[in-house]
């Protein structure tokens, strides 16, 4: 049953008369003045408003935090769901449960539930973030993978943030640099190009010629250079969405130690909630494999898999590759001998935060004055080839 907003005119046995507003379902609204005793005088029904778009990983990870702390506090899941539901305000995540209250009736796992519910809204939830709740439902502990899934979710999430305002900045400069080439360009230039005729031009110097000609041409072409433009973004769109670009950057030098760092925080952190749960290291490293990484990591992790399985030891097996440093082998080797390998995952993880975040400001300290030296040598040429040409009037006159 859809929820609904009504408002409402009751009377309380006392004899006070009351004005309010609910939400929720009809039946759920019959119950609410069953239980007050409040006499119905008068009531009109809206539908709620919901706010359209996609659930994105944002609303997955307030869900799992509601879920969390509701079911924490001893509240079934099914009413937990029910509850959290009635404040969703977006169409799509408010379906998303709709179908997950649903599929729990019906006798599925949540994880299977929650996973399938995702599907349904063309949401693919990754096989890790699922593993953890997997893990919890085999030991019958929900809210413990609904904790791991939520610091998995949060580390995501910061990582994405730290990205976004590193870029910030750069992006920023880089689309203001666009609109002044466009401004002189399509504004300027064509208004040097007015003060010859095609004879004169003819006459000038060749960078003058070449210039004042490239902007008359584009002044008279403008909506087939601008749609052009557009249409060269949208196909770049559209290649990128094919692209694996991750893997297509790790094999530039400048990017390779970038990503490594990233795709380890990302794994140390996962191994770290898995371990905490209770999870055995060599099942850890089986649902690593599985996660959507660099193949070279990927390949790392599946042969840790199978040599744990002979007996070997994890640092052992790290340290015959140049994937992961040496101090981290240490550091892991340190935590085997300790029994305490997922403190040091967790300490690891965010140590490669911290690098990759130092490696991604000297990233940038490069190419912000990359992005300005550029421009300034477009620009220097724009103004040396208008310089010419008007110190050219008086002899081509």
């Amino acid at each position: 049953m859809k929820e609904v907003e009504i408002h409402y005119i009751a009377i309380y046995p006392t004899g006070e008369e009351i004005k309010a507003l609910y939400v929720g379902t009809l039946e759920e609204f019959s119950e609410f003045i069953k239980e007050n005793e409040l006499t119905l005088v008068d009531f009109s029904i809206k539908k709620a408003q919901l706010k359209k778009g996609k659930v994105n990983l944002d609303d997955i990870l307030v869900l799992v935090e509601e879920l969390h702390y509701l079911i924490g506090s001893g509240v079934h899941v099914d009413n937990a769901l029910r509850s959290i539901n009635k404040g969703v305000k977006k169409e799509s995540l408010h379906l998303v449960i709709e179908e997950m209250i649903n599929l729990l009736k019906e006798g599925n796992l949540f994880s299977v539930s929650f996973s399938k519910a995702l599907k349904k809204e063309n949401i693919e939830l990754d096989k890790l973030s699922l593993s953890f709740i997997e893990s919890a439902e085999e030991i019958g502990n929900l809210q413990l993978g609904l904790k791991q899934l939520l610091d998995y979710l949060k580390f995501k999430k910061k990582i994405r943030q730290d990205v976004k305002q590193a870029l910030a900045y750069p992006l920023f400069l880089l689309g203001m640099s666009i609109l002044v080439i466009l401004f002189i360009v399509f504004v300027i230039v064509p208004k040097f190009t007015q003060m010859f005729t095609p004879q004169e031009m003819e006459k000038l110097p060749a960078i003058s010629s070449f210039v004042l000609n490239a902007g008359e041409f584009l002044k008279e072409n403008f909506f087939f250079v601008v749609i052009s433009i557009f249409s060269l973004f949208f196909l770049l769109y559209l290649l990128g969405q094919k692209i694996k670009w991750i893997e297509l950057l790790s094999k530039l030098p400048i990017f390779n130690t970038i990503i490594i760092n990233l795709q380890l925080s990302i794994v140390y952190s996962a191994l770290s909630k898995m371990l905490e749960g209770g999870m055995e290291l060599d099942r850890a490293l089986a649902k690593i494999a599985k996660m959507n990484i660099l193949k070279e990591l990927k390949a790392l992790f599946t042969n840790a898999y199978n040599g744990l399985k002979k007996g070997k030891k994890l640092s052992d097996l790290f340290s015959i590759t140049k994937l992961v440093p040496s101090n981290d082998v240490s550091l892991i080797s340190a935590g085997e001998n300790s029994a305490n390998l997922a403190e040091v995952f967790d300490s690891l993880a965010k140590k490669k935060v911290e690098l990759y975040s130092l490696e991604i400001k000297k990233l940038l300290s490069f190419l912000e004055p990359a992005i300005i030296v550029v421009l300034g040598l477009f620009i220097a040429l724009i103004v040396t080839a208008l310089m010419l040409a008007v110190m050219s009037i008086t002899d081509i006159g």
